[in-house]
């Protein structure tokens, strides 16, 4: 994964690349869109949250609708980050 994100591109690339095991990805980019470019519908989306939230607990307390509505790569991870960011401020 082609990206400068805070959080670490390499979980966010395992993490699509295992909800994707129906479908070859040869290079996730920041503008790769899940739907059109990797075939994930809503249920597999859903299921993408719940393993981001495994792996980035910051995000157990994000709404449900906004992890789901994010559209591509670069969303999430910046999301992600905007998360880590609002739980490191929070602990301070």
């Amino acid at each position: 994964l082609e990206m400068k994100p805070k959080v670490k591109s390499i979980k966010v690339d395992e993490i699509i690349h295992k909800a994707c095991k129906h479908k070859k990805i040869s290079k996730l980019t920041e503008k790769t869109n899940l739907e059109l470019d990797l075939g994930l519908d809503s249920l597999h989306r859903v299921e993408l949250v719940s393993n981001f939230s495994d792996v980035f607990p910051a995000l157990e307390e994000a709404p449900l609708e906004e992890m789901v509505s994010l559209i591509t790569v670069g969303q999430i991870v910046d999301y992600i980050n905007e998360q880590l960011k609002k739980k490191t401020v929070a602990k301070k």
